[in-house]
Order: structure tokens, then sequence, then C-alpha cells
């Protein structure tokens, strides 16, 4: 890698350009993954680990499909269940919120 820091530009949709120096020196190419970890506002890029298939999620994912298409098996929690996530989520949801930016599912 260089003797200087390299610089980057952030375009209008918040993505970025990995510099060629920085894409070796991490073994990255097109297609990697890559994570960020922020501590006290530095942010270090690494490559990331491969996500590994679980099949019983996997299955579940597909059981889960198949009731929503179908419209079994589904309920709004009531507000009992729903403060308790909350809780424990640690997390001031609003489910009637527009998403904005990018979203993977």
């Amino acid at each position: 890698m260089s003797d200087f820091p390299e610089t980057g530009r952030i375009t209008s949709k918040g993505q970025i350009t990995v510099p060629c120096a920085v894409r070796r020196a991490l073994g990255l190419s097109a297609g990697d993954r890559v994570a960020y970890r922020v501590v006290d506002g530095v942010v270090t890029l690494t490559k990331a680990e491969p996500d590994e298939d679980d099949p019983a999620i996997a299955s579940f994912l597909d059981l889960l499909t198949r009731d929503i298409a179908a419209g079994q098996h589904l309920r709004v929690p009531d507000e009992a269940l729903e403060a308790t996530l909350r809780e424990y989520a640690g997390l001031d949801v609003d489910p009637e919120a527009t998403i904005e930016g990018e979203t993977a599912l």
C-alpha cells in the first residue's frame, strides 16, 4: 500500500469506490463483501467473512414465505409482546415508518 492515505468520494447514493491499492491490500475483488467498524470516529474496513448458509434458517424462511403467501399463521403482535420486543431490542421502532436507502432482504 502507498505511504499516503488513499481517498475516495461518496456518491449521492452513499456508495464509495475502494481504491485499487486498498483492494489489493485486503485481497478484495468484484462481488466481495466488506465490513466496516467505527471506533471513536475512526472507520476500519476489512474483508467480510463469508456468510454461512444455515439449512434450518433457509427451511424456516421457506415455510414463512409459504405461510405469508397463503395468509396463514399470521397475526399482529399484541401490545405486551410488542413492548417486550422493543425493550429487548433497545430500539424505538416505528413500524409505519418508510424505509429509506438501500435495504437487503
